[in-house]
């Protein structure tokens, strides 16, 4: 496993017990919950650190904690289970019960929380439940503005973000430049695809969550026609995300009268870097497939359905608020905006 992410185990799990005395079991609670936070953060780092913990002749057990989120596809739960990398999964119903104080972790420790994703409330809260040290990898300066402090240290993947968030308020010592985590993952699997292209080869990407392939799947499905109106030689892929099974597409495009056959366009369901390696361009929704595409050096037409903006996941209570009938328009055009 790659440097960035063994340096990160190893710094949680430093802090996060003595470094002498009884040797027993330490606990590494990772929270997350959304493909790219689970396939390429957490699934990636469990790795890492019983990796570490082995050359130490440490004993380690790594626990994920699904927590509530409104960017989940619902499927993160088996996919997680299939890496084979966790001792323990819970569900976003038993991150609830944690954080309510109605559940005991079934572990003394010692350990550490290292927050991915979710909101940073339930990680901060686990760690106190927990009696562990708390540790956050963040991606963006708004959500942990103000609540560095929540946490014994702060990951970043780089320093102009450190900079960010010390203007900010932030102190200094608190937070660690460890590079991108995600970045250095896709690199270490897009290097083994295979590059074999044709120039007439387009990969549609309808994302990894059913509300979003809802919305994608047919207009990305509509623009394929006029493509080969203009350019007959072009071929289509539909390459679905592991979090995406064949039923859910054909589920959706029953409901238009379309199939895949009729619009000639293949459907690849597994090994999705491989067949994204081999396009030469990619018309796709914002998430993490747009790093996959960008390392793999796929040009890609990124689509943001501003004209359906009620529909759009937004963060914390503005996703709640934005699901009352009546403001649910309003309240996510203001939020769009704010972000756009």
């Amino acid at each position: 496993m790659n440097s960035v992410l063994t340096t990160g185990s190893r710094r949680a799990l430093d802090d996060a017990a003595p470094a002498t005395g009884t040797v027993s079991t330490r606990e590494l609670v990772l929270v997350a919950n959304s493909p790219g936070e689970v396939s390429y953060l957490a699934i990636p780092m469990a790795r890492a650190a019983r990796k570490w913990a082995e050359s130490r002749g440490l004993p380690l057990a790594v626990s994920l904690i699904l927590p509530p989120c409104q960017w989940a596809s619902g499927q993160e739960e088996p996919f997680a289970r299939q890496a084979a990398v966790f001792e323990r999964i819970f569900k976003p119903r038993d991150c609830l019960a944690f954080a309510a104080r109605l559940r005991r972790f079934p572990a003394p420790g010692p350990g550490c929380v290292l927050h991915f994703g979710g909101d940073l409330w339930y990680s901060a809260t686990l760690a106190r439940r927990f009696r562990f040290s708390g540790f956050a990898y963040v991606e963006a300066p708004q959500p942990i503005l103000r609540r560095d402090r929540w946490f014994e240290r702060v990951f970043l993947p780089s320093g102009p973000l450190a900079d960010r968030l010390i203007s900010g308020g932030a102190p200094r010592e608190r937070l660690a430049v460890v590079g991108d985590l995600r970045v250095e993952h896709l690199q270490t699997i897009g290097s083994a695809a295979v590059r074999s292209r044709s120039g007439s080869r387009v990969a549609l990407l309808p994302g990894s969550r059913r509300w979003i392939v809802n919305i994608a799947l047919p207009y990305i499905l509509e623009v394929v026609p006029a493509m080969r109106a203009l350019r007959p030689d072009l071929r289509f892929s539909l390459i679905a995300s592991p979090f995406l099974s064949r039923k859910d597409c054909a589920r959706e495009l029953a409901r238009r009268s379309m199939t895949l056959p009729d619009l000639r366009v293949e459907f690849v369901e597994r090994e999705h870097l491989r067949a994204m390696a081999q396009c030469d361009l990619a018309l796709t929704y914002p998430g993490t497939n747009n790093d996959e595409l960008a390392i793999l050096g796929v040009p890609m037409i990124v689509v943001v359905p501003l004209e359906r903006v009620s529909t759009i996941r937004t963060p914390g209570l503005s996703e709640w608020l934005g699901r009352i009938p009546g403001i649910s328009n309003l309240v996510k055009a203001v939020v769009v905006g704010h972000y756009l």
